[in-house]
């Protein structure tokens, strides 16, 4: 007589008619890890934090070098891009982003005065003044006949983190001889407070033209309404470094960081990269254009992936005037901005088709062998966010009736299975991932207890049918909740507490069979049989 046995239990593959899933494959997994073979539950998530206010949508833990993991989480109702600055021995944690209104900054000393963070921030950028100075020649010349000079200035605003704007316009022509002292006035007034300006630079050139280089002449407070220049030519500093050094736009979305210190960034149809490890400069002449509006970017290695709705790009170079263009297949496009995780070297996010994946070794679709298109879309893709589970993928996602996870494994043993929690927002650094639950920060894995693991299989067929009398689950620890379906009709549920054999009940037969258990701990097989002796033979 038949046994239905099973020693080793897989994932979900919905590509297959589930009569058609080989032995040990699910039609059902839900919060099972799958190592080795046996069915092992996934810690419970461990309360980090609790937020206050609405929806969270975006979380980021300030302070990564504090060694509590409870403080400092900066959240967001909206879709918000966060980056650490690029500038190493940075003490102050300058931190930027995007996607909560103009692009803003923050650091140690703003950031954590009260909850909800970030406590404050100042706008990321600096406009470049808009007037150009102002030059009167003051004083007779000590010989008439003595070589005249001619010289031109600019100024530059200075933040209280050193930040430097791009130059105003240049003044005018200021021709003097000795004994005669240029006074540069109309210099730049004060900016709104968000941008945190301080002092005000001021370059000269060593010739009459504004088309020469222009050097470092003094720096004074804002507000200070005149300079008198009495500098010599050879006493001037450095050349002017800020020419073409723009802030972002207020509309710039989806900040990241590459390789070289380069940030980058979208507008619209326009791809902006800042000056390597200068993130509050985004000069015009890096920005490239794409084909539609861009709808999400993501680094890796010394490249960036673009998508629009239309079209999916590749950018790559370590300097951001030289930065190549690569178009892909449309296949490649991406559905949902949040989809966009960087993990296994690359890129993985959601497309219409399935899961995909975009690297330096080319591009695939990693779950094409789970799942179909169709399958694919019943979770609402253009919905889903995902995040690096320490090598796997975690993805949620929202079809309107109903909301839940997904978790990936990749490789040669590349499963599926199912999570019975939804997360609104996630954080991952350090091989440790922090998901949003309500208003709580969650550490994925790492609970005191675990999560109680379903696995249902695939149905076994039968020649003819029968009946099975009993039933045996070998466990790491008990209880394990037992289901027999038959011909698709729950026919037993039972509480087991040991690895005996128990009875299952009689009163009819049937030609397709499946098996479920629910449990908290490691379930290593399972089997149900016509008689407790073939049990044995097991």
């Amino acid at each position: 007589m038949p046994v239905f046995n099973i020693r080793q239990f897989a994932g979900m593959r919905p590509v297959a008619n589930p009569d058609l899933l080989q032995p040990g494959e699910a039609e059902l997994a839900v919060n099972c890890r799958l190592v080795g073979g046996d069915i092992e539950p996934w810690r419970s998530l461990r309360p980090v934090a609790t937020l206050p206010g609405g929806t969270v949508r975006t979380i980021y833990r300030f302070g990564q070098s504090s060694s509590s993991e409870a403080q400092y989480w900066f959240q967001w109702t909206t879709d918000v891009d966060v980056v650490k600055g690029p500038i190493y021995g940075d003490t102050q944690e300058r931190t930027y982003w995007t996607g909560d209104g103009y692009p803003k900054k923050t650091d140690a000393l703003m950031a954590t005065g009260a909850s909800p963070y970030p406590t404050a921030s100042y706008r990321l950028g600096v406009p470049a003044p808009a007037q150009a100075p102002t030059v009167t020649v003051n004083g007779a010349p000590t010989n008439p006949n003595d070589p005249a000079n001619s010289v031109v200035y600019v100024a530059t605003y200075v933040t209280a983190w050193g930040e430097e704007s791009a130059p105003s316009p240049a003044s005018g022509v200021a021709t003097y001889r000795p004994g005669q002292t240029p006074r540069v006035s109309n210099l730049p007034a004060a900016l709104d407070g968000s941008y945190n300006v301080t002092k005000v630079r001021l370059y000269r050139s060593n010739v009459g033209s504004a088309a020469t280089q222009f050097q470092f002449l003094a720096e004074v407070n804002l507000g200070t309404a005149f300079f008198d220049d009495t500098v010599k030519a050879d006493a001037l500093g450095g050349v002017l470094p800020t020419t073409g050094w723009l802030p972002p736009p207020d509309t710039l979305k989806g900040l990241c960081l590459m390789a070289n210190g380069i940030m980058a960034g979208f507008d619209g149809s326009e791809v902006f990269f800042s000056e390597p490890n200068v993130p509050y400069a985004w000069p015009v002449r890096y920005r490239q254009a794409v084909d539609a509006p861009v709808l999400g970017i993501k680094p890796f290695g010394q490249s960036l992936f673009v998508s629009t709705a239309r079209s999916a790009f590749v950018f790559t170079g370590v300097d951001p005037s030289q930065m190549t263009q690569e178009k892909l297949d449309t296949s490649a496009v991406c559905v949902s901005k949040r989809s966009m995780v960087e993990m296994l070297g690359g890129v993985v996010y959601a497309t219409k088709d399935g899961l995909r994946f975009i690297g330096p070794g080319g591009a695939d679709v990693l779950t094409k062998e789970i799942m179909s298109p169709l399958d694919w879309a019943a979770y609402n893709p253009e919905s889903m966010s995902c995040y690096n589970a320490d090598g796997r993928c975690l993805v949620f996602f929202d079809t309107g009736s109903r909301r839940g996870g997904l978790c990936f494994t990749f490789g040669p043993n590349a499963n599926m299975t199912e999570l019975d929690f939804y997360a609104t927002a996630g954080f991952y650094e350090s091989r440790a991932l922090y998901l949003v639950v309500g208003n709580q920060v969650m550490r994925w894995d790492d609970g005191a207890t675990n999560m109680t693991a379903t696995w249902r299989s695939g149905p076994a067929r039968l020649p003819a049918p029968v009946n099975f009398a009993c039933a045996q689950v070998d466990a790491g620890s008990y209880p394990v909740t037992f289901k027999l379906y038959a011909d698709g009709v729950l026919r037993h549920t039972q509480s087991v507490g040991s690895p005996d054999p128990f009875r299952l009940p009689g009163g009819y037969r049937a030609r397709r069979y499946q098996i479920e258990v629910s449990s908290g701990g490691v379930v290593k097989a399972v089997a149900v049989a016509t008689s407790v002796a073939e049990l044995k033979e097991v």
